[in-house]
């Protein structure tokens, strides 16, 4: 999850986290976090609990790989004030599975591994690197989950630079490839917005 004023998370996750589990802080520097009773949202099972369902404002797409009866996601999103580089924010670290048969699917930044990508904004001849990884060969599937506030303008693709296959308009049919290419992390895939529709 990225956080503060606009939150986001990946592997169907929510903002909220259930009684007796457990959570992970990605911290910059040393130091503490405390969260007290005033955080709770629902105080029994029989009080239901209501959630706030915020309007998200900004473009966004999510993707999915899956295969070997696994997923994962990665989320793009278009932010504006979002930096090139991480942001503590906006940007959501990548946290890699230890189960070889899972696919790995995530953005990089220079040194950085994302699991959301905050970018400053969408345009025309926009290209995003997708890295793919699974350690355990077999049939998988790359396909964009959700696609919000897209301008009309756009249009997107999805590339498989390995395969040399290409998907217009991939929100409507995922990409399907098999591989045995096990450890392959250099951009692997693209998200690419070419010139004005026609």
């Amino acid at each position: 999850m990225a956080g503060r004023d606009k939150p986001r998370w990946t592997e169907r996750g929510t903002q909220y986290i259930p009684s007796n589990q457990g959570f992970w802080v990605q911290a910059l520097q040393n130091g503490s976090v405390s969260v007290n009773n005033d955080a709770r949202v629902g105080q029994t099972p029989s009080t239901p609990d209501y959630y706030k369902n915020a309007e998200i404002d900004y473009p966004l797409l999510r993707l999915e790989a899956s295969g070997n009866s696994y997923f994962d996601e990665s989320i793009i999103r278009f932010v504006e004030g979002a930096g090139s580089k991480f942001d503590r924010d906006l940007d959501a670290a990548k946290l890699f599975s230890r189960v070889e048969a899972v696919p790995q699917l995530w953005t990089r930044t220079g040194n950085y591994d994302f699991g959301i990508n905050s970018l400053s904004r969408i345009e025309n001849d926009l290209v995003i690197s997708l890295y793919f990884d699974c350690l355990e060969a077999g049939h998988f599937s790359l396909k964009l989950t959700e696609v919000l506030n897209i301008p009309d303008t756009l249009e997107l693709w999805l590339k498989d630079h390995h395969e040399k296959k290409c998907c217009g308009s991939c929100q409507a049919r995922p990409m399907v490839f098999t591989t045995n290419r096990m450890g392959m992390k250099k951009g692997s895939a693209f998200i690419s917005i070419p010139q004005k529709k026609v």
